[in-house]
């Protein structure tokens, strides 16, 4: 039978019923037993409402070099109604944001993508085209052979066209000097073009995409040798050599190749992550990272 002042500690620590003492536990029970039971329940409480509001459970900033993290939580976007205007970094630097000025060209943001475990996106789907500048990180890889990792979490409805998920260019110059992109064929994909205008394309023919599939995407080179990943898995593009010699950026921007021109091939799909680091991580961050991501957007 429970005593008059066992009910008393029970619900003076707000215990919900089926965590109040019951049958021979109630001997036991003490203020510091009601305490624990308490603490550990607003914990889980607390935890859960962390992970319905997008929280993420982890950070890239623990990997030296991360330069820009974007993610599509609502906490991370600056609003024009339904539209991003600017999405903001939360990296170390956190200063990098991805902006856009032109309403016609702002993407929108979804609150609910069931395609990433029904987290938030930011949705390249604009007919007349949608990109996001952070020129902040335009001169990250200026130089000779700057190493990089880009990490991208994203969907593509259907694939038609090439189409880039970002790249580095430079203000004075036609030419998209780095990028990254998915091919009409559907293959991972990463092109470097130095100052003399020699390119290098590489990508994986064999293990290509599908529409309306998640992804985690992974672009990671030393500066001179590339490897791209799937889901975490390398593919055949692992270990390849880049394009060498001097390229001169000041341009980074997501969902599109952006030189001196209009931007063209737009990515047209969706986006609920990108991380850049100024570094290649090692494979066991690299790892860890990635496991996170997946689980967080349940892919």
């Amino acid at each position: 039978m429970i005593t008059g002042q066992e009910r008393v500690l029970a619900r003076a620590y707000s215990l919900p019923l089926e965590l109040r003492p019951r049958g021979p536990r109630i001997v036991r029970a003490s203020l510091l037993d009601v305490e624990k039971l308490r603490c550990g329940h607003a914990s889980s409480v607390a935890g859960a409402a962390a992970a319905s509001r997008g929280a993420a459970p982890y950070s890239p900033n623990v990997n030296a070099g991360c330069k820009l993290w974007l993610r599509a939580s609502a906490a991370n976007i600056t609003f024009n109604t339904t539209d991003v205007s600017q999405w903001n970094d939360t990296s170390t630097i956190g200063t990098n944001h991805a902006t856009q000025a032109t309403g016609a060209n702002q993407p929108l943001w979804n609150s609910s993508n069931s395609l990433f475990g029904g987290k938030p996106s930011v949705d390249f789907t604009r007919a007349n085209g949608d990109f996001m500048i952070a020129d902040g990180l335009g001169a990250m890889v200026s130089g000779t052979g700057k190493a990089y990792d880009i990490f991208v979490v994203c969907s593509f409805p259907t694939l038609a066209n090439t189409r880039a998920l970002w790249s580095f260019g430079n203000s004075a110059s036609a030419t998209p000097f780095l990028y990254g992109y998915v091919s009409s064929a559907k293959a991972i994909s990463d092109g470097k073009t130095n100052d003399a205008a020699a390119t290098i394309t590489l990508q994986d023919n064999t293990n290509l995409l599908t529409d309306a599939t998640p992804y985690l995407l992974r672009f990671s080179s030393t500066g001179t040798l590339l490897s791209l990943y799937v889901n975490g898995t390398a593919t055949l593009i692992a270990g390849s050599t880049e394009q060498s010699g001097a390229m001169t950026t000041n341009r980074f921007t997501i969902g599109g190749l952006r030189t001196n021109g209009a931007p063209s091939n737009l990515f047209n799909g969706s986006i609920a992550e990108v991380i850049v680091y100024d570094n290649q991580i090692g494979s066991t961050p690299a790892a860890t990272l990635t496991t996170q991501i997946r689980a967080y957007y349940g892919f």
